[in-house]
């Protein structure tokens, strides 16, 4: 990372400059819509993690319908319990279905680049597929892969529309036209490995929620009770009792195995999205949107550690493990912001 520099391109005129008057002319309805578009989604991953974190997946057991009734037809006088956020998740994981149909029939109809256009029916063809794997987690009583599926689709999505969303932004057609600061090679490829980081810890937390080995190590900073990393029988069967003083079943080392791997790993990935934080920070100039993405990343990443202790201080508290799920989702779509905001922009992308 030490040969992350800085790469000032010159200024160029103004937008409304008549060499890019034909050019520069993003559409402020579409921009607005694409963004709005990634906020549902980061809203609908954290609705969809409340249904895993109260055991709501199988409170409604049928699917497409909903207790054999139309989904939207279901009387909300029985959203009650576990119905609540499993019916709430499927009817607002249509709605943001519906917004990513619209997304892809306005890209197809209004936008000239092919690119974008391809990439906004591949985010159709995902939510249309996740939409699917939704339903057979149902049907097939939430097999831990179709689950853990599920739940990464939804991340893919979202980072898939966090470009989108760049590339129909005003920033995208200032600096492909030479306004700003240009593509720093370096810069992207370690935010882009920083992204390949967050989606490997994404899919071991996603392994440890639905092998249900969220609290198989109770305890942090240390691992229950102990700092030692010998779990013994003995060890396990004094985790164990306290598991069932708090209603929980019995975990096995296997459990225990996936819990540090999760663990473990989030302390590297903190480590290297610090570093890249603070490096980003603190090389760029201080009005650069890319600076101002790496002081967000070091922020979200302080929040994320917070959280993820927090939830197991709290004994997985529903709303602060969905948070905890909802954040690193966030840094996902972070750490994919920095990586477009360091790539090389070219007059015909």
């Amino acid at each position: 990372m030490s040969n992350l520099a800085v790469d000032l391109s010159s200024h160029t005129p103004p937008s409304n400059h008549p060499r890019y008057a034909d050019r520069y002319k993003p559409s402020a309805a579409l921009t607005f819509f694409t963004k709005f578009v990634v906020w549902s989604l980061l809203a609908l991953i954290f609705i969809g993690s409340l249904v895993t974190s109260h055991g709501a997946g199988l409170s409604v057991p049928d699917w497409p319908t909903t207790y054999g009734q139309n989904m939207f037809l279901y009387p909300i006088k029985n959203w009650v319990g576990g119905i609540l956020y499993e019916h709430g998740h499927r009817l607002f994981a249509s709605g943001v279905g519906t917004l990513i149909l619209i997304q892809a029939l306005w890209l197809s109809l209004k936008e000239k680049r092919r690119w974008v256009r391809n990439l906004g029916l591949l985010a159709l063809g995902a939510v249309i597929l996740q939409g699917v794997l939704g339903g057979m987690t149902v049907l097939y009583r939430l097999p831990d892969w179709i689950s853990m599926s599920h739940a990464l689709l939804a991340q893919s999505i979202l980072a898939l529309c966090v470009v989108i969303a760049y590339a129909e932004s005003r920033e995208f057609f200032a600096r492909k036209h030479g306004e700003g600061v240009k593509g720093h090679p370096t810069a992207f490829k370690w935010c882009l490995f920083g992204a390949g980081l967050i989606f490997v810890q994404l899919f071991l937390g996603a392994w440890m929620r639905h092998a249900e080995a969220g609290l198989a190590v109770p305890g942090f900073p240390d691992l229950a009770g102990s700092y030692s990393l010998n779990f013994d029988q003995p060890r396990i069967e004094a985790i164990n009792a306290f598991r069932r003083s708090i209603a929980l079943s019995p975990v096995d080392s296997n459990q225990i195995l996936i819990h540090l791997s999760h663990r473990f790993f989030a302390l590297f990935v903190a480590a290297y999205l610090l570093l890249l934080g603070l490096r980003i920070s603190t090389t760029f100039p201080v009005r650069s949107a890319l600076r101002n993405t790496g002081l967000a990343l070091g922020v979200l990443v302080a929040i994320q550690f917070l959280l993820g202790a927090w939830t197991i201080w709290s004994l997985r508290a529903p709303y602060i493990a969905s948070l905890h799920v909802a954040t690193g989702a966030a840094l996902l779509a972070l750490c994919t912001l920095a990586a477009l905001r360091s790539f090389t922009l070219k007059e015909s992308d």
